[in-house]
């Protein structure tokens, strides 16, 4: 019979078929075939007489016959299998795909239908975890997806893959079916485990092992521009500016992309791929993407003529890209290229265009980072003037006046740290603050807008030292972290930033707690910032430099050497050209330093000398950080200098300082500091050479660096006391007691800016204590003398072990106690004096810097021991301690030969009587 049906009705190919097998069939088949030749199925002709639809089938070839019927969309076919042989609907194939993952996948509307009324499991899944909705997605079926959707399917569901219907729907170019699964539900930021296998499809040349993709990338990746335009513009959110500065992605709906235009579809593809990759660079590091992301902008921009409306933001798009790489690599031309993007870019904006602000924005920008490369003045205020021009044109309530807001005020705000000037920073302070009230919660810039004015806040306190502004600063940082919570892209950014706040109040108070709360947070930042993240260097030299401030307060050794662990992998992260590289060179030089100062090891401080000299060499003039790398090689070489005794390395140092001075005159911010440091470095050339024109330059340098620091200026205690401490050395070479009066006024004044527990009191008691002591031995008074040790006390409780200047409250504490024993005779108060002696040499083992001040000390107080007890076994140790000393003190150190001399007032006879300690000059 099917012979005849298919011969009737013309279907040549089955009945050429038919006439192979050899089937019989009953009357309910036959009304099968006939309405299958009717529709001229083939394929249902040749499933029911393959597989010998009738009682004789066994289950196997009745199952393939069920899957294949539903798999090709033969809708009556499996009506009659349904009805006729009472298959199980849910059973699967090898796979574990049902018919329902069968007929889904193929977008047979009517069969998933019918086998959802036949009690099909809805949310049955594959081997591969592929739910039915996963299959139809793929496909792009809408109408299977709403039947789907009807019967309360989890639109959020993941196969083995991770990846949700919406990636595929995504993928498949279907906006429809996207829009319709995100109304349901599904998550648009929900990652994926398929990045690999994408870029393997898609662009071979760019996998990675990174997974983790949003179904705006999907999209990306298959090129479905319509799916990319909207996706783009429903997770806008997750990519707006970082500080109020502009952002790459922010520009994207103003590109050919987002908006109607003539462009032909496959450039603004082209376009929309290129800002994808650029926006996932940008929170990655991933080179490779960031070099596709250029080429595309690239290819995109040659498909636009000069006079193509789209020309100018296309030329924005790789400017911003080609900044972006000169951020990671340091290679200039990258960005004067931007620069130049930028300036054409520009030109094809006149006014009235609109968009002629955000053009003015990005050439600013641009340049604001071509100022902190080459350090022209001129260039920064080209910026400023630029960000004023785009002011001007967001007029409230223009909805980019915040953004045009918060740029100008961080130029400003660049142009008073550079200028000192005040009146800069207070503009760029109140412009902050009009751009947060333009972003009231729940505003996406708001954490923005309060980070920059909690920053403008913390360099007007670094400038005037008003505590309440440093707390309104963090405060503000606070907010600004509650509004990035995990996983915000810029929760790192906020971290580091409140931490930063923190870091410097505990400088100002001491208060341990706050420390500690700076450093988790920067351990939070650095865990959200693992690598290639471009951040990462950043955050691990905030945490080093926190832990720098630590060892400070704690003198725990293991604390520094983790800081300088974490200095080196930053510095390992910024290689030459990166811009950033002269910072990381001088955070990881200053804290070797630090390390020498606690260890002698001369390695290390030649290491921090050479790490100086390669920073200088990248800051040529004029570079705003030049003067900065002028003062820390300085410093450095001054530190070997007073090692040494070496007068040449001195002179250098002095001749660094000055130039560092000449770089900033009045009134740059960092005058005071410069003043300060060749100051310092004039002191101990007086000390090396007696030449009293230069200690009283000194002088002079340091009350000009008094002036520039009024209370309540946060350096001022320090300026204070560098400026007693040369008057106290004036008073020792010309006796004038109003001298030494003026010194102990100072560091009283000190003192009263340093209450407990502020970091440096230890310090401004050991001042006014040692000057105290001077005055009590040039008047006798016991009262003062008193006083002065009292200070020393109270200064040694505040640095108990392993505090790194414990040692130096040793020191001074037994010495005054050495001129009270002079003053009293008291025996016990000489053994107090040689117990703290002691302890003081056991802190400076060889090759402590100053371990031969520690024997010196302790020697001179063992003889004065002597001479009281005449006990030659304390004699005895007083001339082995002194034998010690020359080693310590080469040639040409400048104290070498007087250390050769015996002992002053050792009695002759000793060294007679004594033969096994041999000569002196042995």
């Amino acid at each position: 019979m099917a012979f005849l049906l298919a011969s009737y009705l013309e279907h040549r190919d089955a009945a050429c078929w038919l006439l192979d097998q050899d089937i019989g069939v009953d009357n309910e088949a036959i009304e099968s075939l006939k309405s299958a030749a009717r529709a001229g199925t083939w394929n249902v002709v040749k499933v029911l007489a393959e597989w010998s639809i009738g009682i004789q089938s066994n289950g196997d070839e009745q199952k393939r016959a069920f899957l294949t019927a539903a798999k090709e969309g033969l809708l009556e076919a499996l009506k009659f299998l349904l009805e006729r042989i009472q298959r199980n609907v849910n059973e699967k194939n090898e796979a574990g795909e049902t018919a329902l993952h069968l007929a889904a996948r193929n977008g047979h509307s009517d069969i998933v239908q019918l086998l959802i009324n036949a009690k099909a499991d809805v949310r049955a899944e594959d081997r591969s975890g592929g739910t039915v909705l996963h299959h139809a997605a793929a496909g792009g079926y809408l109408t299977v997806i709403e039947s789907l959707v009807e019967q309360g399917v989890d639109v959020k569901a993941k196969d083995g893959l991770g990846n949700t219907a919406l990636h595929y729907a995504a993928c498949s170019g279907s906006l429809s079916l996207v829009q319709l699964l995100i109304t349901e539900g599904a998550n648009i930021k929900g990652k994926s485990e398929i990045l690999t296998q994408l870029k393997i499809w898609h662009a071979p040349d760019l996998a990675t092992d990174n997974v983790g993709e949003s179904a705006l990338h999907f999209a990306a990746f298959g090129v479905q521009l319509d799916v990319l335009e909207w996706l783009h513009q429903e997770e806008e959110n997750a990519t707006d500016p970082k500080s109020g500065r502009l952002d790459p992605t922010k520009l994207y709906r103003k590109s050919p992309l987002s908006k109607p235009s003539t462009v032909p579809k496959p450039t603004t593809s082209v376009a929309g791929w290129a800002n994808i990759f650029q926006a996932r660079a940008e929170q990655k590091a991933d080179d490779a993407d960031l070099k596709a992301c250029i080429s595309l902008h690239r290819e995109s921009l040659s498909c636009l003529p000069a006079l193509h409306p789209n020309r100018s933001a296309s030329l924005n798009n790789l400017a911003r890209a080609l900044a972006t790489r000169f951020e990671r690599r340091g290679d200039r031309q990258l960005l004067e290229e931007s620069i130049s993007l930028h300036r054409e870019s520009l030109s094809l904006t006149p006014a009235p265009h609109p968009n002629r602000s955000s053009s003015l924005m990005s050439l600013a920008n641009a340049l604001s980072t071509l100022f902190e490369q080459r350090g022209d003045i001129e260039v920064l205020e080209e910026s400023i003037s630029l960000h004023r021009e785009s002011l001007s044109l967001t007029p409230a309530p223009h909805p980019d006046r915040s953004l045009s807001l918060n740029n100008l005020a961080n130029a400003l705000l660049t142009l008073s740290e550079q200028r000192g000037d005040i009146e800069v920073l207070e503009e760029s302070i109140s412009l902050h603050r009009e751009s947060l009230s333009l972003t009231p919660a729940p505003h996406p810039n708001r954490f923005s807008s309060l980070m920059n004015l909690a920053n403008a806040l913390s360099t007007l306190f670094e400038q005037r030292g008003d505590i309440e502004v440093l707390e309104e600063s963090i405060s503000l940082h606070r907010e600004s972290l509650s509004l990035t919570p995990a996983p915000h892209p810029d929760r790192s950014l906020s971290l580091n930033n409140l931490a930063n706040a923190l870091l410097t109040l505990s400088e100002q108070r001491g208060d341990i707690e706050v420390l500690e709360e700076s450093i988790s947070l920067h351990r939070e930042s650095l865990s959200l910032t693992p690598a290639p993240h471009p951040n990462r260097f950043s955050s691990l030299m905030n945490l080093a430099n926190a832990l720098s401030t630590l060892f400070e307060q704690r003198g725990d050794i293991e604390v520094l050497e983790e800081s300088i662990s974490l200095h080196r992998e930053s510095l390992s992260l910024t290689p030459a050209p990166h811009p950033d590289r002269s910072s990381s060179l001088m955070n990881l030089a200053n804290v070797l330093l630090t390390l020498f100062e606690q260890r002698g090891d001369i390695e290390v401080l030649e290491e921090s000398i050479s790490l100086h000299r390669e920073s200088l060499s990248l800051t040529p003039a004029p570079h705003p950080d030049r003067s900065l790398s002028l003062n820390n090689l300085a410093n450095a070489l001054l530190t070997l200098s007073e090692q040494r005794g070496d007068i040449e390395v001195l002179e250098e140092s002095i001749s660094l300082h000055r130039e560092s001075l000449s770089l900033t005159s009045a009134p740059h911010p960092n005058r005071f500091s410069s003043l300060m440091n060749l100051a310092n470095a004039l002191s101990t050339l007086f000390e090396q050479r007696g030449d009293i024109e230069v200690l009283e330059e000194s002088i002079s340098l340091h009350r000009e660096s008094l002036s520039l620091t009024p209370a309540p200026h946060p350096d001022r205690s320090s300026s204070l006391m560098n400026l007693a401490n040369v008057l106290s050395t004036l008073f020792e070479q010309r006796g004038d007691i109003e001298v030494l009066e003026e010194s102990i006024s100072l560091h009283r004044e000190s003192l009263s800016l340093t209450p407990a527990p502020h970091p440096n009191r230890s310090l401004s008691l050991n001042n006014l204590a040692n000057a105290l002591l001077t005055l009590s031995e040039q008047r006798g008074d016991i009262e003062v003398l008193e006083e002065s040790i009292s200070l020393h006390r109270e200064s040694l409780s505040l640095t108990p072990a392993p505090h790194p200047n414990q040692s130096s409250s040793l020191m001074s504490l037994a010495n005054a106690l050495s001129t009270l024993f002079e003053q009293r005779g008291d025996i016990e108060v000489l053994e107090e004096s040689i117990s703290l002696h002691r302890e003081l040499l056991s802190l400076r083992p060889t090759p402590h810097p100053d371990r031969s001040s520690s024997l010196m000390n302790l020697a001179n107080a063992l003889l004065t021991l002597y001479k009281q007890c005449g006990d030659i076994k304390v004699l005895e140790e007083c001339i082995l301690l002194r034998r010690e000393l020359p080693s310590l003190r080469p040639a040409p150190h400048p104290d070498h030969s007087s250390l050769l001399n015996p002992p002053a007032a050792a009695p002759s006879t000793s060294f007679d009587k004594q033969d096994h300690l041999g000569n002196w000059e042995e």
